[in-house]
């Protein structure tokens, strides 16, 4: 049986949320971001600082009695794995785009699921890595023809955020407006776009 709060995509519904994939990755290749690609299960200890999140982990024990969870959201992966060695082996700044299925035991309703897609991007090892995040969103907003507005500092909720924020929100999607959320942290800056409301804008 298929679980609550998930979708299965066939026919013009998979096309269009191919679309809207490649065209977000294929911006992110052209700004000079390298695409990388994560596990969907993690070490649970990574997410559960976050009161935010660690009320809707999909979390379980493996067979070797380790803590693990379903990804809710890639950024404190990626900050992980920076700490964890990029930081000096790879070449600064580190520009990395991605796409990853997340999970979060949220209520179902138009635009959010249990089981959802997040493209994201993060700069590390950079002084300027929020103004470069900030102009990739600034690019989609341009594209979106007036549909996206620019929320600066808001209240975004999440504890790794150490600095400027900002938010991307479609005012046509009613309560679940937020398109796009990001931004600094103690080592760079990110943000992270739901590609379910994304591919609802289009129906607008």
């Amino acid at each position: 049986m298929q679980p609550r709060g998930t979708q299965v995509l066939m026919g013009k519904e998979f096309v269009a949320v191919w679309a809207v994939e490649s065209s977000l990755c294929s911006m992110a290749y052209k700004l000079g971001f390298e695409e990388i690609r994560l596990p969907n299960i993690w070490s649970a200890s990574t997410f559960l600082a976050n009161d935010k999140l660690k009320d809707t982990m999909y979390l379980f024990k493996d067979k070797g009695d380790r803590d693990l969870c379903l990804v809710p959201e890639a950024t404190a992966m990626i900050v992980e794995l920076y700490n964890g060695g990029w930081n000096k082996s790879m070449k600064k700044p580190v520009k990395l785009s991605y796409l990853q299925r997340c999970y979060r035991y949220d209520r179902p309703q138009a635009g959010r699921y249990r089981e959802f897609t997040q493209f994201g991007v993060e700069v590390l090892g950079s002084k300027d890595a929020y103004d470069i995040v900030l102009h990739f969103a600034k690019e989609l907003i341009e594209m979106s023809e007036g549909q996206l507005k620019l929320i600066e500092n808001p209240e975004r909720g999440l504890h790794y955020y150490t600095g400027r924020t900002f938010e991307v929100v479609c005012e046509g999607l009613g309560a679940q407006k937020q398109v796009i959320g990001g931004g600094e942290y103690a080592d760079g800056a990110g943000f992270a776009l739901g590609v379910e409301r994304f591919v609802m804008m289009g129906e607008l």
